[in-house]
């Protein structure tokens, strides 16, 4: 019996590694008194420095066509407007 296919890494394991994923979330929030009723207003912001970071590969084997193309990128500035009320 025979293998019918050999895989040789081209990169030793363990020398290359992805980038360095960094993200910035911004929240802010504000009470407001209207009778006996507290409002509170927000607004968050995720990702706001808006890097499109690659989270993972398609493939890492060097003969294919889909060779290190990203199959998954973070997604840019993402926006939450939320509210609360209190009575």
């Amino acid at each position: 019996m025979s293998a019918a296919q050999l895989n040789v890494p081209l990169v030793p394991p363990g020398t290359e590694y992805a980038e360095r994923v960094n993200q910035l979330d911004v929240s802010l929030a504000k009470w407001f008194q209207v009778g006996k009723t507290r409002i509170q207003g927000q607004l968050d912001i995720f990702n706001a420095l808006n890097r499109g970071d690659v989270l993972s590969m398609r493939s890492l084997n060097y003969l294919t066509p889909s060779y290190m193309q990203p199959s998954s990128v973070l997604q840019g500035r993402i926006f939450r407007l939320a509210t609360q009320f209190k009575f």
